[in-house]
């Protein structure tokens, strides 16, 4: 009996610790969860006409499509220099759905941010480090980036935010 025992509880500390300890709203669920998302909505922009006229409506309608764990979302649009020209940002608070252009916010100084140079510099989808976001979401958050292309070319980045706990 004692044998039987001990093999059973080898078998679950095996699974618990091969499972990774995880349930449903661990932050790497939650952070998969946005990079499928992103992964879709990037596709149907590179799909369409990416322009200042139904990007906003487009960012807003993914970011109220989805749950409470994207906290906000951009797709922030490029010139020639891969400088930020409009960045219509739709974010959720108490009081409901919220909107900021990111680009015409001086005090917000949108091509230095590292969600925006990242994505720009590897080509890649990339998570940022937590950070204050101020002038943004004003809460702590990561935002996930995705370079948005038309024929070969970054045109815009798209972005995911998670909110998370101050580091």
């Amino acid at each position: 009996m004692k044998i039987y025992v001990t093999r059973f509880l080898c078998i679950v500390f095996f699974a618990f610790v091969f499972t990774g300890c995880s349930d449903t709203n661990t932050p790497n669920t939650d952070q998969q969860a946005i990079e499928q998302a992103m992964q879709v909505f990037v596709q149907t922009l590179e799909a369409g006409d990416i322009d200042s006229s139904t990007i906003s409506m487009k960012v807003r309608t993914y970011i109220e499509s989805k749950d409470i764990r994207f906290f906000g979302s951009t797709v922030c649009l490029l010139n020639t220099n891969k400088q930020a020209i409009f960045s219509p940002y739709w974010y959720k608070s108490s009081l409901g759905i919220k909107y900021k252009d990111l680009a015409s916010d001086t005090s917000y100084d949108i091509n230095k941010q590292e969600w925006l140079l990242k994505p720009i510099q590897t080509n890649l989808g990339v998570w940022s480090a937590p950070y204050f976001d101020a002038g943004g979401g004003d809460i702590w958050m990561k935002t996930y980036s995705v370079p948005v292309k038309k024929v070969g070319v970054i045109v815009a980045i798209a972005t995911t935010d998670l909110q998370v706990e101050k580091p």
